[in-house]
């Protein structure tokens, strides 16, 4: 169908294509994990309480704003390490995929022996990847609420919303980025390492360490922080935060064809 003639539609269509069954996987395994870590933290019940308090206060820190619940440490460990990383992985890989991913594949030649133009496919497949993303946060929003709704449970206060929105901000705002360093440097392990490990850097700053002194004031200048660390599931969404990250997603955005532009100029 490429060779005949492709348009920006069936670019769409082919990358949906391409990455339905890492979605599909990626809204499995949140769907997956946040259900069940609900119906287990509640099932061992005090245990977990009690281990709650045993922990070191950097331990409990992962956890975020948890009222030492069993419920609430279920929803810490879901929004903190799950649904972050599972996210991370399917932004971060089709981030790069967008940018260099016809290219290291040997198909862009093919590709734009047709009236298209490299930016064109890079931004429609980036297109995907923010759907999928915005589907993969609400997966986890809807696990997590309906398996409290089966238990009874009460929300106790916990805006499940607002976290969700902050992680899709976060989510497309290190898509982006590895997106742009792909661009840049026409090669997918940087973009994909770098913005992996920023990601990491700045949850084990933000999170772990921040119970340290030293780390206290450069933990509220990380990535992590503009997700969780003004306690969204407390206080709401944070308009500022929130701003910033999809204004750096769509910074990151914008340097994609230019950095694109320039390698081909190069070249």
């Amino acid at each position: 169908m490429l060779a005949n003639g492709p348009s920006l539609n069936s670019v769409f269509s082919k990358a949906v294509v391409e990455r339905s069954r890492p979605a599909a996987v990626a809204i499995v395994l949140v769907a997956f994990y946040g259900g069940i870590a609900i119906f287990a933290y509640n099932g061992f019940g005090d245990t977990m309480t009690e281990l709650f308090d045993a922990m070191p206060e950097g331990l409990r820190a992962v956890y975020g704003s948890s009222d030492g619940t069993p419920v609430g440490m279920a929803v810490g460990a879901v929004y903190a390490i799950i649904a972050p990383a599972v996210l991370l992985v399917f932004a971060i890989g089709g981030g790069t995929g967008a940018a260099v991913g016809e290219e290291m594949k040997g198909t862009l030649d093919l590709l734009l022996a047709n009236p298209l133009s490299r930016t064109g496919v890079a931004l429609w497949k980036w297109l995907v990847i923010v759907i999928g993303t915005v589907l993969i946060a609400l997966a986890t929003w809807l696990s997590i609420g309906g398996a409290v709704l089966i238990l009874g449970k009460e929300s106790g206060g916990r805006n499940l919303g607002a976290l969700t929105v902050m992680l899709i901000g976060f989510g497309l705002m290190m898509g982006a980025f590895a997106m742009a360093l792909a661009a840049w440097t026409g090669r997918s392990t940087i973009g994909i390492g770098v913005a992996s490990a920023i990601a990491v850097a700045s949850w084990l700053i933000t999170t772990v360490l921040a119970v340290n002194p030293a780390f206290e004031t450069i933990s509220k200048f990380t990535p992590w922080y503009l997700y969780d660390g003004t306690d969204p599931i407390v206080n709401g969404i944070s308009w500022w935060a929130l701003g910033l990250s999809l204004g750096l997603a769509v910074l990151f955005t914008f340097l994609t064809p230019l950095g694109l532009s320039r390698r081909d100029l190069k070249g």
